[in-house]
């Protein structure tokens, strides 16, 4: 089951810069490993997912490009948003967290 992200929010993430260090995604999907986890561990993760996502709102609210997060290289770009955009980011991102909370 996913959230479907609204059309607004796409066009939002196309108003990101792409880190420089990076000349684009190749994934070679034939190498990726797949792998059977715990409850434990995708708890974990969830739990870290929604840390992340406080963070960035947090960030986002005080217009912070300083913040620690994982994803770091796109929060610049994420704070030179405007606000009404970063407003829309932060509505779907509570949605999403509400979303990944509720077992």
């Amino acid at each position: 089951m996913t959230i479907p992200m609204p059309e607004t929010i796409s066009k939002i993430w196309e108003n990101l810069e792409f880190p420089k260090e990076f000349n684009g995604l190749e994934i070679d999907l034939s190498k990726i490993s797949f792998f059977k986890v715990s409850d434990g561990w995708l708890d974990q993760r969830i739990n870290n997912l929604i840390h992340e996502i406080d963070v960035i709102i947090a960030a986002t609210e005080r217009n912070s490009k300083n913040a620690k997060v994982k994803c770091h290289r796109y929060l610049p770009s994420l704070v030179k948003l405007s606000k009404s955009q970063r407003k829309a980011i932060n509505e779907w991102l509570f949605e999403y967290r509400s979303f990944i909370k509720a077992d």
